[in-house]
Parts: structure tokens; sequence; C-alpha cells
């Protein structure tokens, strides 16, 4: 098992995500061919660094940018990686979002989110927990996305609670940690 499967399984769904890796196809193509569906307005300045990462890791004959949620099923691209912009809640409504979690089951989505959006994931459940990501943290988020779909990091189910989600993607760091005593150096009550 690779070392970063390893510091995967240290969360508590470690044994989960240990049993995801195996099963994870062997990709024939390059990252080179992945593509990218851009929506929602990316001309505020939340959404403006998330087009340019997005612009920088995609060409245009790779991406294709439409403004709206509902015209997202009928584009007639398939893509492997799908970003929507939310700058306010209840910018897109919940059929407009079931419409395109079921029209593109295999695609990995991300809800990049505004500071207006902050507090959506406690109060309303229009988007799954583990396609939410904050515009500040999408550039790492997209790293972390693209290694999925190179098939270098485990897939995070739509299904995840968020100690999954906090375990998945988190630095290899903190997941490779661990809390140890040293009893060593303390000395017994009867001494």
């Amino acid at each position: 098992m690779p070392a970063q499967s390893r510091r995967l399984a240290a969360g508590p769904t470690g044994r989960a995500l240990q049993l995801y890796a195996k099963r994870l196809p062997k990709r024939l193509v390059s990252s080179e061919s992945h593509t990218c569906l851009l929506v929602g307005d990316t001309h505020g300045p939340q959404m403006r660094p998330v087009e340019a990462a997005v612009s920088a890791r995609f060409p245009d004959s790779r991406l294709r940018r439409i403004d709206r949620l509902p015209a997202a099923g009928r584009t007639g691209f398939a893509a492997d990686l799908i970003v929507v912009c939310q700058s306010w809640s209840d910018e897109h409504a919940a059929d407009e979002v079931e419409t395109l979690l079921s029209a593109a089951p295999l695609a990995r989505i991300l809800c990049v989110y505004g500071r207006w959006c902050d507090s959506d994931g406690r109060t309303r459940s229009i988007w799954p927990l583990a396609v939410r990501v904050p515009a500040a943290e999408f550039e790492t988020r997209l790293a972390h996305e693209l290694e999925v779909l190179e098939g270098t990091r485990p897939p995070l189910p739509l299904t995840a609670s968020r100690a999954e989600i906090f375990a998945a993607w988190s630095r290899p760091a903190l997941n490779a940690c661990s809390i140890r005593r040293d009893t060593s150096t303390r000395s017994s009550p009867e001494t």
C-alpha cells in the first residue's frame, strides 16, 4: 500500500478508506486528460481566485463555463470535475442540486461557497457536506480532488460524516500524528 494510503488510514474511517483505496482503478490516461465544468458567477471578488485556479489547471479545450446550475446537466460535456460557485445562500435550489448529482454520478463535484454561505452546512442541507469547500480553501481541495481523479487518493463518498470529511482532507501530517504518553519518566506513588 502506498505511504499516502497508509497515512489516510490513520483517521477514524481508516479501514473504510483502505478498502476504498484497494478498489481504485489504475488510470491509463494522464492527469492532463481530465475535464472540468465551472458553474456560476465567477466575477465577484471571492470567486475570481477560484476561476484563476481552475483556469490554471485546465486549458480552454478541457474547460467549460456556464452561468447557471440548471444548464449543467444539458451541456453534453462529460466533465470529470464539476465546480459550482455559490456566492449567497439558496443561490441554487435543492431540486437543481439533486438533478446535478443524479446527472453526473461519476464526476467529482465541488460546491465552492463564499463568506455569505459559511453557516449553510449547519442551517441548510442542499449540498452534501462532502462537496462543500470554502472559497479560501479551494486550491488545496482542488489539488486533493485531482489526486482522486488520478487514482492516488481514495474518493470521499457524498454521504460522508463531518469526522470522515476531516480525516480525509486533513493534511497527511495531521492524520499520521498520534498522541503518546511517555510513562518512563513518571514516578510511581510508592517511590
